[in-house]
C-alpha cells in the first residue's frame, strides 16, 4: 500500500516567478496614473516624520519607517506605492494558486481579481493613494498567501515570512489585529494545515 501523502500536498504549488513578474508589471500600471501617489494627511504626516523623526505614537510609526526605507533606496514616496501594490497582487496570486489546483483556472480567477480592482472606483482610487489601509490589507493578503504556500511546501522560512507579513499589517494600524488574529491563532494551532485537503483549503 503506497504511503499516504501529507494533506497539505493537496495545496497547489504557486508559479512564484510568473506571479512576481506579472505582479510587478501590473504594479507599475496601477501606480503610473497617480505617480508618485496621491497623499492626504494620513500619509503626509508619516512622510513628514520620515524627514524629521517620529514624534508621536498616537499613530503606528511603521508607515513612517516605510517612507524612510523608500527614501534611503532613492525611491522617495513611489517606492512605498509600488511595494504596497505589489504585495497585494502577489499575495492574491499566491492565495488563488494555493486554493485552486488547476493552473489555468487559478490564473483566470486572479485576472478577475485584478479586473475587479480596476472596475470598482473605490478600490482603484485607494490603490493610487498613500493610505495606511492599503498596505495593511496588502500585507495581510501576502501573509495569507505565504502561509498557504508554507503549508504546501512544509517550509518554516515561508511560515516565518507569513508571520512577518501579518506583523507588518498589524504594525500599520492598531485595529488590524482584529484582521490578523484569527489567521495567527490558526497558524499556532496547525502551522502546516494538517487536516483533510478540503478542510485545509477552507
Amino acid at each position: 500500500m503506497p504511503p499516504r501523502q501529507p494533506p497539505s500536498d493537496a495545496l497547489s504549488r504557486a508559479p512564484w516567478l510568473a506571479a512576481a513578474v506579472f505582479s510587478a508589471i501590473l504594479s507599475v500600471a496601477f501606480a503610473w496614473p497617480s505617480w508618485p501617489g496621491y497623499m492626504s494627511y494620513d500619509s503626509l504626516f508619516p512622510y513628514e516624520q520620515a524627514h524629521y523623526g517620529v514624534g508621536t505614537s498616537l499613530w503606528p510609526p511603521l508607515h513612517t519607517y516605510m517612507f524612510i526605507v523608500s527614501r534611503a533606496a532613492g525611491a522617495d514616496t513611489w517606492g512605498v506605492l509600488l511595494a504596497q501594490t505589489f504585495a497585494l497582487l502577489f499575495g492574491a496570486a499566491l492565495v488563488v494558486h494555493s486554493l485552486v489546483p488547476r493552473r489555468a483556472l487559478a490564473w483566470t480567477l486572479w485576472a478577475f481579481f485584478v479586473g475587479g480592482l480596476v472596475f470598482f472606483p473605490t478600490l482603484l482610487g485607494s490603490m493610487m493613494a498613500h493610505w495606511r489601509d492599503v498596505p495593511t490589507g496588502s500585507f495581510a493578503v501576502l501573509g495569507l498567501g505565504l502561509w498557504l504556500q508554507a503549508a504546501r511546501l512544509r517550509s518554516w522560512p515561508l511560515l516565518i515570512l507569513a508571520v512577518v507579513a501579518f506583523g507588518l499589517s498589524v504594525g500599520l494600524r492598531y485595529n488590524a489585529f482584529v484582521l490578523a488574529a484569527p489567521a495567527l491563532l490558526l497558524m499556532v494551532w496547525r502551522p502546516f494545515l494538517a487536516a483533510a485537503p478540503m478542510v485545509a483549503r477552507a
